[in-house]
């Protein structure tokens, strides 16, 4: 990941299907043939250990094999009375575009 940690405000009236967040950048020079992913997860403030994003969507805006561009959607409302701050963790995995044999 470049250029992190990543972080934003977001207003709590923002309308849904928003982009919050562009820049989301990857690359690794050792994956081939492969497509890189990123996916995110939610760091609760009431449990232990991370629960899958619902609240936000990393949208994929370019990939290759060794490149990932993303950006960040939200996807449900805010309620700053409910919870105030969002952690979300970011995770880089591969596709495997076709199983080695």
């Amino acid at each position: 990941f470049f250029q992190v940690p990543y972080e934003t405000s977001v207003p709590e009236d923002t309308p849904l299907g928003t982009t919050i967040f562009t820049g989301i950048y990857v690359e690794d020079p050792d994956i081939l043939g492969d497509t890189l992913e990123v996916v995110c997860y939610d760091k609760s403030e009431e449990q232990a250990g991370f629960s899958p994003c619902t609240k936000f969507e990393i949208v994929t805006l370019n990939a290759t094999s060794r490149r990932y561009e993303g950006a960040v959607v939200l996807r449900e409302s805010l309620d700053y009375s409910k919870k105030h701050l969002h952690q979300l963790i970011l995770n880089a995995t591969t596709l495997n575009s076709s199983p080695i044999k």
